[in-house]
């Protein structure tokens, strides 16, 4: 769950090829199909639509820039690791298991819905489609906006949440669903660019919707896999700096942060 925190348009960008040979290995596709409630309940309209697309689109370019940060040899021993996830942790089995798990996911997986659904939270959750649509499996991603008047009960100083399943349990709606509030949408929310500024002027800066979704992601145990889905130990810049190692990789905040930092100022991504 991502909080509103005190703490975009895709533009396409050849990144190149990773320079470690490791991480040219195809990635898996965890996501069958990606769907948007059109009818019953968390219904989005087309203005949420257009919103979720270009937070979508954000993402994958922030998710593609921390990839090519991370594919530089020795980018583990780079100021920016070594703050948010510390330096117990940098070493290349762990590097490319944040690439892999964490951010290639969002770069090549995560897409825009593009199949509508109505969807029936209550009681035993139902999704219906129409026509020859595929169903809804535990495999798929179910896009959702939580009107005003749940929000009262599902959003108290939230922005988006994920209901997934665990490695251990299943999830109660049982494919993963991410559900945006109205927050999500309020022009309060700040742009990337502003995001980067923030950044820059104290290491303390709200979210862009880009990278709440970033954030979201690591909560999804279908996309991380392996174990990898993270839990919030803590939000703020300092206390995800201050947790240990261990719990570095454990926050999802802290993939957000290594992004946002290497996003922010690319020299804190070099190797030392």
């Amino acid at each position: 769950m991502f909080l509103i925190l005190s703490c975009t348009l895709f533009i396409p960008s050849c990144l190149g090829a990773p320079r470690d040979p490791a991480l040219r290995l195809a990635q898996r596709d965890p996501f069958d199909h990606m769907y948007y409630a059109a009818k019953g309940d968390w219904v989005c309209d087309r203005s949420q639509l257009r919103i979720i697309n270009a937070a979508i689109s954000e993402t994958q370019a922030i998710a593609r820039q921390a990839i090519n940060v991370l594919a530089v040899p020795g980018a583990e021993t780079s100021e920016a690791y070594q703050t948010w996830f510390g330096p117990s942790n940098a070493n290349s089995y762990r590097k490319n298991q944040i690439i892999t798990h964490h951010y290639r996911i969002a770069s090549q997986n995560l897409r825009q819905p593009s199949t509508p659904v109505t969807f029936d939270v209550g009681g035993t959750p139902q999704y219906r489609v129409a026509g020859h649509a595929p169903p809804v499996t535990r495999n798929s991603i179910v896009y959702g906006c939580i009107d005003p008047f749940s929000s009262r009960h599902l959003c108290s100083n939230t922005v988006a949440a994920v209901v997934s399943a665990t490695a251990h349990k299943a999830s109660y709606l049982d494919a993963t669903v991410i559900y945006f509030c109205p927050s999500f949408f309020s022009s309060s929310i700040i742009s990337e660019t502003q995001m980067k500024n923030q950044w820059r002027q104290g290491r303390d800066a709200k979210m862009s919707r880009g990278m709440v979704l970033l954030h979201e992601l690591q909560h999804m145990a279908i996309a991380t896999t392996d174990n990898e889905d993270c839990v919030d130990l803590s939000y703020d810049s300092a206390s995800c700096a201050s947790l240990p190692d261990n719990q570095k990789i454990q926050n999802a905040q802290n993939y957000a942060y290594f992004a946002l930092d290497v996003l922010a100022n690319p020299t804190k991504g070099k190797p030392r």
